[in-house]
C-alpha cells in the first residue's frame, strides 16, 4: 500500500512539475509564432500603377465615399468634441490596389474608415470626434507635411489631423531605419501619422494609441513576454492599446484608469 501511495505522490508531483513547464515552453513558441504571423498580416502592398489611367478619377470619387461614411459613423454628441481632419497619401490606394483584381479598387476606403471609426471608443470617456476635411495628397507632399514647419493646432482649436500612409513607407519618415516605426505623433500639435496595413486590428490599435497620446495618455508598461510565455492564448491577460509595442493581444478598449484620466483632463 505504501509503495502505491509513494508512486501516486511521485507521479502527481511529476505531472504538476512537467505539465506547467510543457505548457510554458510550448505556449512560448506558439506565442512567438502567433506574433510573427500577426506582423506578416500587414502585407507588402501592390503599388500598382497599371491602372493609373483612371486612378485619379477613382480616388477622388472614393474620397467622397469615405467622407460620407465617416460623417455618418463618428459619434460626436459627447461633452467634448474634437475636429478630426483626415489626410491620405495616394500611395494608400496603390498599396491595396492589385492590378489583376479590379474588384479591390476602393478597398483602401474600408481600411481607412474602419481605423478611424474605432475612435468612437473615446466616447466612453466623454470625448467625441467630428470629421473636418478629408484630403488626398501625393507621396511627395506627404513627406513635406511631415518634415515641413508645423502649425500649432490643438492648443486653442481642439483640432487634430490624422495622416495615413502605407506602413511600408514609414521608414522614409524615421531616418531610414531598417525596421519601420508603426506610427508616431506630434502630440502638442495634434498631428498623427499612421502606417496603415492589411491588418485591421493593428490599424485600430495605432489610431487609438496615437490619439491617446494627443489626448494626454502615456505608454503603459508592456508585459508582452510575460504574457507570451505565461498566458500564450491571451485568456487572462490583455494589453492596453497604450503599450509601446503593437501586439495581437492588445484590446481595443480603454482601461478604467485611462477613462478616469481623460474625463478629469478633458470633460470634468
Amino acid at each position: 500500500m505504501g509503495g502505491k501511495l509513494r508512486k501516486f505522490v511521485i507521479g502527481s508531483l511529476a505531472a504538476l512539475t512537467l505539465g506547467p513547464c510543457a505548457y510554458v515552453t510550448c505556449g512560448g513558441f506558439y506565442g512567438i509564432y502567433r506574433l510573427t504571423h500577426y506582423q506578416k498580416q500587414k502585407g507588402d502592398g501592390h503599388f500598382n500603377r497599371k491602372k493609373d489611367t483612371m486612378f485619379y478619377n477613382e480616388i477622388f470619387y472614393e474620397k467622397d465615399v469615405l467622407e460620407d461614411r465617416l460623417r455618418g459613423a463618428m459619434k460626436n454628441n459627447k461633452k467634448v468634441d474634437y475636429t478630426l481632419d483626415i489626410v491620405v497619401s495616394e500611395e494608400v490606394k496603390r498599396f491595396f490596389d492589385d492590378k489583376e483584381d479590379y474588384g479591390d479598387n476602393d478597398d483602401w476606403v474600408d481600411y481607412v474608415a474602419e481605423s478611424v471609426e474605432f475612435l468612437n471608443e473615446y466616447n466612453r470617456a466623454g470625448i467625441g470626434f467630428k470629421i473636418g476635411k478629408i484630403e488626398i495628397i501625393s507621396k511627395e507632399k506627404m513627406v513635406k507635411e511631415i518634415y515641413g514647419p508645423k502649425m500649432c493646432l490643438i492648443n486653442s482649436s481642439k483640432k487634430m489631423v490624422m495622416y495615413f500612409t502605407p506602413h511600408t513607407r514609414m521608414k522614409e519618415f524615421d531616418g531610414g531605419r531598417l525596421e519601420a516605426i508603426a506610427a508616431f505623433a506630434y502630440t502638442e500639435l495634434g498631428l498623427m501619422y499612421i502606417g496603415i496595413s492589411k491588418n485591421k486590428h493593428r490599424n485600430a490599435i495605432l489610431t487609438l494609441h496615437e490619439t491617446g497620446h494627443v489626448l494626454g495618455l502615456n505608454h503603459v508598461p508592456s508585459n508582452e513576454y510575460k504574457r507570451m510565455f505565461l498566458d500564450p492564448f491571451c485568456i487572462f491577460y490583455l494589453n492596453s492599446f497604450m503599450v509601446p509595442n503593437v501586439d495581437d493581444c492588445s484590446q481595443l478598449k480603454l482601461k478604467d484608469s485611462e477613462m478616469k484620466q481623460l474625463r478629469e483632463e478633458h470633460v470634468d
